[in-house]
């Protein structure tokens, strides 16, 4: 066989016998923070960002673990930002409205210092949400090990969405001549459906215009705000599924039975559509 040369200019002679140098990823690393602008180190910094997910992992598992050395973020950092998240959840389990002992679902906002549920825009009264609580809901259920106070709170939101979904009522979209018209009407089998808002005296559904008036039917307020917002959603049915099988994992002596096909609230007799306000 023919034997073949190559010529690389600029490069120091090596030898074939030149033993590898043992350089880590934290020396190379160690070297490229002094060498790396700020904006350059943060974009190297993402292609470790895997290791930080496993150390953060392995810390919510086992904290006294040793890190991974190829992670940015130390385990005095995560400890600072686990600190930070439970003193959020505590807040969340003191803001959630309980209604005769009972937990029940969350406000858009709450006072900082009573934690009762607060205003925001002139059409977004103190009220029971859906939307939101569904979010703080499925945080919840992501918490690992939960002590008797989140399973409370999440049994008794999961309870409070089952009975007050919306059954044989749909919200329909349409457009006529460039004009979207926003209704929501009666139709078999149709639903589940949750309110955005229920008011804090019956639990019952309403929507409002921007003059703070709450009222109970689409119809009796602006072509403005009765296409321009979110007063119906289904946010709620996402999480029967991942409320099944947190129960099965953490605690299934005490699953409220709640079903997704069930009839809602408004076909149960729970709640009315019509009361006057």
């Amino acid at each position: 066989m023919s034997k073949y040369y190559c010529l690389i200019a600029g490069l120091p002679n090596i030898s074939l016998d030149d033993s590898k140098l043992t350089y880590s990823v934290s020396e190379f690393r160690k070297e490229l923070d002094g060498i790396l602008t700020s904006c350059d180190k943060k974009l190297v910094d993402l292609f470790f960002l895997k290791f930080d997910n496993k150390n953060l992992l392995a810390f919510s598992q086992r904290p006294d673990s040793d890190p991974d050395e190829k992670g940015s973020i130390t385990y005095d950092e995560y400890k600072s930002l686990f600190d930070a998240f439970y003193r959020g959840v505590e807040c969340i389990l003191a803001t959630q409205i309980v209604k005769e002992g009972v937990p029940t679902v969350w406000c858009q906002q709450h006072y900082r210092d009573t934690y009762a549920p607060a205003p925001a825009r002139a059409y977004e009264l103190p009220s029971y949400c859906s939307s939101e609580s569904s979010g703080i809901l499925a945080l919840l259920m992501e918490i690992p090990d939960p002590d008797d106070r989140i399973k409370r709170a999440v049994h008794g939101g999961m309870k409070w969405l089952d009975d007050h979904k919306i059954t044989g009522y749909t919200c329909r979209r349409t457009v006529k001549n460039g004009v979207s018209e926003t209704s929501f009407v009666p139709e078999k089998g149709a639903g589940p459906l949750w309110a955005r808002f229920y008011d804090l005296e019956y639990a019952e559904p309403y929507v409002c215009d921007r003059d703070g008036k709450p009222k109970r039917h689409l119809e009796e307020i602006g072509h403005e705000r009765r296409n321009g917002y979110g007063w119906y959603n289904d946010s709620p049915a996402r999480l029967y599924k991942k409320y099944e099988q947190w129960c099965e994992k953490w605690d299934p002596g005490h699953a409220c039975g709640i079903n997704l096909s069930s009839p809602g609230g408004n076909e149960r007799g729970i709640m009315q559509l019509d009361r006057p306000m």
